[in-house]
């Protein structure tokens, strides 16, 4: 090469070596950008908008990630549903329960009149014309057992000995004559009012709460100043 004049450029002189020694740096530079920088910038991003987007987070439970969204329990849900189904159904009104007329009634009580007559037990010293049928609904604890029970007695018998009849007849404990006990009663099957112990039966076959030969009464137990049941068709489900 000649001498180089004074004002000329210098250049630097790159070797072959040079040039591949800094080929392999900016190839070193480049890949640590965009491996290591660029995904972990990005990850940052899509962890802070989405936790459960990268794959360390989708099974939290098990590095106790302080992310962690917790999941309401199926259980607690299915509980919570079942009692505002309940709280619903008890703020709806019950509807009102039909009224059997007094005719139907006593229709109703001649057609079972004759098939009770064919298997209704009672004391047959009876006179056959002095006999009254019952369907006798029995004591709500007691209807395992039996629900209710066909029976006949004498229209010149008193409300309280009908009971005391059912109650030998079908089992019934009886502790009318005990004044701290619960007593046995006779209710009219339609609107449950109480009969007087001492009532003859003939007095219920007029009146507005009559009853009818074949037709239905019931027997529960109650306190001894109770007046009316509350509900007369548990009996007869």
């Amino acid at each position: 090469m000649g001498r180089q004049t004074r004002g000329e450029a210098r250049w630097p002189n790159y070797t072959s070596e040079n040039t591949v020694t800094f080929q392999i740096a900016i190839s070193l530079i480049f890949f640590h950008f965009t491996v290591t920088i660029v995904p972990a910038h990005f990850v940052r991003n899509i962890e802070a908008k989405d936790p459960m987007s990268v794959s360390s987070h989708r099974h939290q439970q098990d590095h106790g990630c302080e992310k962690l969204v917790e999941k309401p329990d199926a259980m607690q849900k299915t509980a919570q549903l079942i009692q505002q189904i309940a709280e619903s159904r008890e703020s709806k009104p019950s509807k009102p329960r039909k009224k059997i007329s007094t005719k139907a009634q006593k229709t109703a009580a001649k057609v079972a009149l004759m098939k009770m007559k064919m298997h209704a037990v009672g004391e047959t010293a009876v006179p056959q014309c002095e006999r009254l049928y019952f369907q006798v609904y029995l004591p709500e604890e007691y209807r395992a057992k039996e629900k209710s029970k066909a029976m006949y007695f004498s229209k010149e018998w008193s409300v309280g000995r009908l009971v005391d009849k059912v109650a030998s007849t079908v089992g019934l404990k009886n502790d009318n004559n005990l004044a701290t006990s619960k007593k046995l009663r006779l209710f009219h099957p339609v609107v449950g009012v109480v009969y007087p112990m001492d009532q003859k039966l003939y007095e219920l076959l007029d009146g507005e709460q009559c009853l009818f030969s074949g037709g239905d009464v019931i027997i529960e137990y109650v306190e001894n100043d109770c007046t009316q049941l509350e509900d007369v068709d548990i009996y007869k489900l």
